[in-house]
């Protein structure tokens, strides 16, 4: 039993790595409101947890050892994903917003400025939480099944359970995270800080992925 609530308290840890922050902070900041924002963090929670389940009872059924090689090359990919959900996010903040002459009236005086509007939250393509969500999931397995409990590596359903609490965790610490950005971003959407949410949160996913590439890729910066 004991292994199993360590399992889900090293979950709900594993959500906050830097790299998941970063990809599901960026699509969460197209969707500010409560209930779009969850539903982004089950949505890449269940991805990931199914991508952790296949290969981690996969590899203990077929008793086939993993690769040292394979982790590297992995977390290398994770930063190809992170780089391109900044690049599309910023492309979308970019298209969504069109310039044009704003009019104001002063009594009998008329004129007009260039403003730039967000004209609405296109809509998030929810395939790409759920690749998100894989892909994290592929190269979280490892370190997950490195923290099973030895004595019971040979048993893939003890192995299932335990890597489905795990993901649990993953689930729980990633909707208290979306839920609290989500507060944050309508706390700002009052603000002129608030147009620049997205953009700040997809370059940051866009540095990071470029860090990740350099520093986890198998060249080992």
């Amino acid at each position: 039993m004991l292994a199993f609530a360590t399992a889900l308290f090293l979950g709900f840890l594993h959500a906050f790595g830097p790299d998941h922050l970063a990809a599901v902070s960026t699509f969460v900041s197209r969707r500010r409101r409560l209930l779009p924002a969850l539903f982004i963090s089950v949505r890449w929670g269940l991805a990931h947890l199914l991508a952790v389940l296949l290969l981690g009872v996969g590899i203990s059924a077929l008793a086939i050892p993993l690769p040292h090689w394979l982790e590297p090359y992995a977390e290398s990919v994770v930063g190809v994903v992170l780089l391109w959900v900044g690049i599309v996010a910023l492309v979308r903040n970019f298209r969504s917003r069109k310039l044009h002459l704003h009019p104001h009236h002063h009594g009998s005086l008329v004129h007009s400025h260039l403003h730039t509007h967000a004209h609405g939250e296109d809509h998030l393509n929810d395939h790409a939480v759920t690749l998100t969500g894989l892909v994290h999931g592929l190269a979280g397995a490892i370190p997950a099944i490195a923290l099973f409990p030895l004595g019971l590596l040979g048993t893939p359903w003890l192995l299932g359970a335990y890597l489905l609490v795990f993901g649990v965790g993953v689930i729980l610490g990633m909707a208290l995270y979306c839920v609290a950005l989500s507060g944050l971003l309508r706390t700002l959407s009052e603000s002129h800080l608030q147009r620049w949410a997205q953009p700040i949160l997809a370059s940051a996913s866009c540095a990071l992925g470029l860090f990740w590439i350099a520093r986890q890729g198998p060249w080992g910066l």
